[in-house]
């Protein structure tokens, strides 16, 4: 992934609200819900939000916090990727290492974008969600090895 760039939720999903608007698909009005719901939000610091779990059984609090970057081609497994096709490397790299999951994939921006890809994260550890935030800035990609005749790949962050 070439750098990695700030964003947060409330934020794309107000940007998201704004294109729909644009496009003519909704009412300009809209643009409320959007305001409403970035001050109804708990914000833990800049960037990361608590919020309740969608995935699971209980009333558990998750944070989490978006991102936005783009694919690099010429990188291992980013061959085919665009906003509209993230591939597997090095999503799950990002998911692994930071012990994440996908809480949204923002599908109305990233089918938009040419470029630019959106996505949100998150942990129900706010250390993890730190963690993460601590690449914006930077390139996050894969190097792929072979041991025992299998092939694998390391995350290399720079």
């Amino acid at each position: 992934m070439k750098k990695i760039m700030f964003g947060n939720s409330f934020m794309l999903f107000g940007i998201e609200l704004l294109i729909l608007a644009e496009l003519e698909i909704m009412p300009i009005y809209v643009f409320w819900p959007a305001v409403i719901l970035v001050l109804a939000g708990f914000i833990i610091e800049e960037g990361i939000y608590k919020t309740k779990s969608r995935y699971s059984a209980g009333d558990e609090d998750v944070f989490v916090t978006s991102l936005t970057f783009e694919m690099e081609p010429d990188c291992y497994g980013e061959e085919d990727a665009s906003p509209r096709n993230l591939t597997q490397v090095p999503i799950e790299g990002l998911l692994d290492e930071f012990n994440l999951f996908v809480t949204d994939f923002y599908e109305q921006l990233n089918e938009t974008s040419e470029a630019i890809c959106y996505q949100e994260f998150g942990s129900f550890d706010l250390a993890d969600i730190q963690k993460l935030r601590a690449l914006i800035g930077k390139r996050f990609y894969a190097v792929p090895y072979i041991e025992n005749g299998e092939e694998y790949y390391n995350m290399v962050t720079e």
